[in-house]
């Protein structure tokens, strides 16, 4: 029985292990800026409405600060767009925590997302980013599309990173 115990245990504790991601060695926050299109995804509950031409596009402002504006159109056609601002948290300006800005959500203090780069493109044309724990990711880039050999070598460098890119979708044209 003390055996079961442990074994469970080490069951559990193997499949809650948090998986840290490595983030790109450093970000031109300046090149970093501008308009970023959602080629692909792990899917997510809070983006479950938005079915096409997700964006975001991201202004610099003082002291490193990220002001930026998410859209997408809906299945009724409808453009959604939410505020966020962020913050860099690291000095390879590769981690940074985004909050909602354009609506009541903006109210808790504690809701904070983490914004990875884990991977990016030497000219900046495309870059993949997650969420502190790996549970999350997006491949952006700088066009509303990559060409398929692009795409499918960033999926096996996020890949060799520990994600898992069978669980990624593109998203529709």
């Amino acid at each position: 029985m003390r055996y079961f115990v442990l074994l469970a245990f080490m069951l559990c504790h193997t499949a809650w292990a948090e998986f840290t991601p490595k983030t790109v060695s450093k970000v031109d926050l300046n090149r970093y800026m501008g308009k970023w299109y959602e080629v692909a995804k792990i899917p997510n509950t809070f983006q479950k409405s938005c079915v096409q031409d997700i964006t975001a596009n991201y202004t610099l402002l003082a002291n490193n600060q990220v002001k930026g504006i998410n859209s997408c159109r809906k299945a009724n056609g409808q453009i959604f767009q939410m505020g966020i601002q962020g913050k860099v948290k690291d000095t390879s300006n590769a981690k940074l925590g985004f909050k909602i800005t354009s609506s009541w959500l903006r109210f808790i203090p504690m809701l904070e997302t983490d914004y990875w780069i884990v991977d990016l493109a030497e000219d900046y044309s495309h870059a993949t980013v997650s969420t502190s724990d790996g549970k999350y990711l997006w491949i952006l880039a700088r066009q509303p599309q990559l060409a398929e050999p692009v795409y499918q070598q960033i999926l096996q460098r996020v890949a060799k990173l520990g994600f898992a890119t069978d669980k990624v979708v593109k998203n529709k044209s």
